[in-house]
């Protein structure tokens, strides 16, 4: 049997973890948790600080104005679905409602308040600005 010690590498910002010290450091200069991130998509530098009214804004997110808060953020990053992702990661969210989880037979197992999620999607909203920057590099006929 062989044993050996391993080095582990935690993001300051999420928690990620990898084994790689240079994978980490590129990561934490990227994740959505940082507010200091580099976006790799459009290269801006945070924080953007006309981001600081919408993103204090989401606090208070409810779903009738969800839509109105994510539209003020896209556009104050110019439509960039991993800056729109770092608003909200980085946003104080509301908790809404308590919520019981249980089992077959109506057995409570935990109890707890339940935070409210965005409905926006970034794999959608990532997949649609490749789409969009695509077709823009695209010779028109």
């Amino acid at each position: 049997m062989t044993k050996r010690k391993v080095w582990r590498y935690k993001c300051d910002f999420c928690g990620r973890t990898s084994c790689g010290g240079g994978a980490m450091a590129s990561h934490e200069e990227r994740c959505f948790k940082n507010p200091k991130r580099h976006c790799p998509i459009c290269q801006v530098q945070w924080p953007i600080e006309a981001l600081a009214g919408p993103i204090a804004a989401l606090a208070t997110i409810t779903p009738e104005t969800e839509a109105v808060l994510i539209k003020a953020i896209s556009d104050r990053v110019d439509g960039c679905p991993a800056c729109i992702c770092a608003a909200i990661q980085q946003a104080p969210l509301p908790m809404t409602h308590w919520e019981n989880y249980d089992l077959w037979g109506g057995n409570v197992i935990s109890e707890g308040e339940i935070r409210y999620w965005v409905s926006w999607n970034y794999a959608k909203a990532r997949d649609a600005y490749r789409a969009e920057m695509a077709a823009d590099e695209r010779p028109g006929f």
